[in-house]
């Protein structure tokens, strides 16, 4: 057999991979598993914050609600409560002789620790031409936490009417 034909049995002849073969699949297998896991951590931190998002709408729409049960006139913040600000946003504070809404609290949720801001101002309004500096009452609850991706923040509103307004 000359060495043409040799040749030919040489390229016909499967003998398997080489060791750059090899190496080449194995950084392609390892990006592919290390896009997966990437994908999957993400999913979770995302689940996570999702949740932690609901927990902190759930205390917000329980602080509101809780107000909302309460008598119209018992609505305000005392003076003498830990966090008290005459002002919010360019409206005064309602003010309550005793303390029914506290300004200021903290809950734990799934080991996520949530500060509650309260507020409720005055909002004017304006009845022929006469403008009413105390319309109505307006609660605002800002709920705030941190978790691993940062700090995040959920924000509800009411309007409070005295009983009597045809609002």
């Amino acid at each position: 057999m000359d060495s043409s034909g040799m040749h030919r049995a040489c390229a016909t002849d499967d003998r398997g991979t080489t060791v750059v073969e090899m190496i080449v699949a194995s950084m392609l297998l390892g990006v592919g598993i290390l896009a997966v896991l990437v994908s999957l951590n993400t999913a979770t931190h995302t689940t996570a914050t999702a949740d932690h998002r609901n927990s902190a709408v759930g205390v917000a729409t329980t602080e509101i609600e809780t107000v909302r049960s309460w008598p119209y006139e018992a609505v305000g913040i005392s003076p003498a409560s830990r966090g008290f600000r005459p002002r919010f946003e360019s409206r005064s504070t309602v003010t309550a002789g005793t303390v029914r809404v506290e300004a200021l609290s903290d809950t734990t949720i799934g080991g996520i620790d949530y500060s509650i801001r309260r507020d409720v101002t005055w909002e004017s309004i304006t009845v022929n031409a006469a403008r009413i500096d105390e319309g109505y009452k307006v609660v605002t609850v800002v709920v705030t936490w941190t978790d691993r991706v940062g700090t995040h923040t959920v924000r509800q509103d009411t309007g409070l009417y005295r009983p009597d307004d045809d609002v």
